[in-house]
């Protein structure tokens, strides 16, 4: 089944295909949060281009549902939200850019993969499947103005084939020239319904008007054909109208290489007409820019649609929807700055809590301000002491004797526990004076044996840490 593209829809389509669709490549790195060093991967990463991850941390890597919030100078470029493992997201995520493009779908080991929806700043859609990033199988693209759908089959990010077409497009025989369009230096008509009135041979560019109705279309996704192959329809034979009338103009030898440029208008020439430049500010007014390459055999064709109506409505809309993104990235900004700044302050009220908790600690069990470094060596120095120490709790050896490792120094032995005080191994804080030594032979935690006399403390009190920084504590 073929289709034929009016100009609007083919420039449509040309958009589409310049969304990004990235392969993999030497910038698909991971970047490390520089506030909480958790890395989180992504493809094509820019210079100066910065990370930060809202979520949990996996041996260094962003892990779990999250959101990763990427920037460059400060400044919002996309948003990726999702699940992550190992620092990558991967199955269903959503990526949300600060031009307007967004993508919800499949992912695999941080890049589009699978199944999704990419909608652009302009409202164009994708519908389908992607591999490594890139658009690559079955999918469906809708234009944004029309509404108007196209089915195919894509590769790398380029649509291959049309739905119900064949991979390649048959040969067809090349349009012949009607004896009856003679060349004339100021204005032809040819068999194409083409007008051409100009033609710079020194510049070889050749000036025309398009058909009443013509239909442009392509044969291929980049707008290029073979010469010797083209199709009797839509654009071909105007653009082999315009080879024609260069060669009869300009009277080139067939066998001489060189590109030759064609403007074509929609209506009438313009009094002032363009010149070749090197970017599409140099065109105004040109609906088909062409350029046709390796003229005048072999060649093949290469052409941009221009729909000023058009692109002025589309960059109005971009223009747009950036103020909204970026409002939209701004809204974000202040409800994460909100929600560090409250992580902040309830860290702040558990250190101011736990500080209040300590010091009532200390008071209540009248512990000297006396750092028991040598107690295990000699615990007779401390002998009637009230003392404060930071221990690891290692095992009950009765329902009220416990045994408790002082770091950097040994083990202890405690007596007086109160029954089911101590169940799992830990950080401990302990309150405990210090009675003298005595004779311990056995195995602790670890499987370590000890043989010998070791310091003999009785139990006043403590505090367990629920972690290892003990931000989370409880008084026995």
């Amino acid at each position: 089944m073929s289709k034929t593209f009016p100009a609007g829809r083919l420039l449509a389509l040309l958009c589409v295909a310049l969304l990004v669709n990235s392969a993999s490549g030497a910038n698909d790195v991971f970047v490390a949060d520089k506030n909480t060093g958790c890395k989180v991967f992504k493809p094509n990463v820019q210079p100066n281009e910065t990370v930060a991850w809202t979520g949990k941390c996996v041996g260094g890597m962003a892990d779990g549902s999250g959101l990763a919030q990427w920037s460059i100078d400060g400044k919002p470029t996309v948003t990726f939200s999702g699940t992550f493992k190992g620092g990558q997201l991967q199955g269903k995520g959503t990526m949300t850019a600060a031009g307007g493009d967004r993508y919800e779908g499949d992912y695999k080991d941080g890049k589009r993969d699978g199944r999704g929806l990419y909608v652009s700043s302009t409202g164009e859609m994708y519908e389908g499947e992607y591999k490594n990033n890139q658009r690559d199988g079955k999918g469906v693209l809708t234009e944004a103005q029309s509404g108007r759908r196209t089915e195919g089959v894509f590769q790398a990010g380029v649509l291959r084939q049309l739905a119900g077409a064949p991979a390649t497009p048959p040969p067809a025989a090349p349009p012949q020239a009607t004896p009856a369009a003679q060349p004339s230096p100021s204005s032809v008509k040819t068999s194409s319904g083409a007008v051409f009135s100009k033609a710079l041979c020194s510049s070889r560019v050749v000036y025309g008007v398009l058909p009443k109705g013509t239909e442009l279309r392509t044969s291929t996704p980049s707008g290029q054909y073979p010469g010797q192959d083209t199709r009797s329809d839509g654009i071909f034979p105007v653009l082999d109208a315009a080879i024609r009338y260069g060669e009869e103009q300009c009277g080139d030898k067939a066998g001489l290489k060189y590109t030759l440029r064609v403007f074509l208008y929609e209506d009438k020439l313009p009094e002032k007409l363009v010149q070749p430049g090197p970017s599409e500010e140099n065109w105004p007014g040109v609906s088909v820019y062409a350029a046709i390459v390796n003229f005048p055999h072999p060649y093949k064709y290469g052409w941009k649609i221009r729909n000023h109506v058009l692109e002025a409505q589309l960059a109005e809309q971009a223009k747009q929807k950036a103020a909204e993104q970026r409002a939209a990235a701004e809204q974000q900004r202040q409800v994460q700055l909100a929600a560090k700044a409250e992580v902040e302050k309830k860290a702040a009220e558990r250190e101011k809590s736990n500080d209040t908790l300590l010091d009532r600690f200390v008071k209540r069990h009248s512990l000297a301000d006396k750092k028991p470094t040598g107690l295990v060596a000699n615990p007779f120095a401390f002998e009637g002491d009230r003392l404060f120490l930071v221990t690891q709790f290692q095992q009950m050896q009765s329902a009220t004797t416990g045994l408790f490792f002082l770091p950097n120094e040994g083990v202890l032995i405690v007596t007086d526990i109160p029954k089911s005080a101590f169940t799992t191994q830990g950080k401990v804080l302990l309150a405990a004076k210090v009675l003298g030594n005595v004779r311990f032979d056995g195995v602790v935690g670890g499987g370590r044996p000890v043989n010998g006399m070791i310091p003999n403390l009785k139990y006043l009190g403590a505090i367990v840490c629920r972690d290892q920084n003990c931000n989370e504590m409880e008084e026995k």
